[in-house]
């Protein structure tokens, strides 16, 4: 990576750790838990393509490292005749802990994909 890149990703880095930081002090209580972190992460796959791999929940921290739940997370399971990337979603067994606060916003059957 080019430097700047690298300095801008060490901010973006900083700037989520700080958001997670205070949120997750929120957190103590579901009533004062004002925000829902989630994390997308996209990688670039075998076939040169931009793929989203992995949603997932900022949980807390230990130490200086971010604890992410995964919610989602992208299996590939071959490659096409043309040679791109085929896979699909898999969900976590584990219910987010915002499910409460994304149920208050109208997903009403969310928890039905977590059985």
């Amino acid at each position: 990576l080019v430097k700047t890149e690298q300095n801008v990703i060490k901010q973006n880095a900083l700037l989520l750790k700080k958001s997670a930081e205070e949120n997750y002090r929120l957190k103590n209580s579901l009533d004062s838990y004002n925000a829902i972190n989630i994390t997308i992460n996209i990688e670039r796959l075998s076939d040169g393509k931009r793929k989203v791999s992995r949603i997932s929940e900022i949980v807390g921290f230990n130490g200086d490292e971010i604890e992410l739940n995964d919610i989602f997370t992208f299996n590939q399971e071959g490659i096409t005749d043309i040679g791109e990337v085929n896979g699909s979603f898999k969900v976590s067994k584990k219910v987010p802990n915002c499910i409460k606060r994304l149920e208050s916003y109208g997903f009403k059957d969310i928890r039905k994909i977590f059985k």
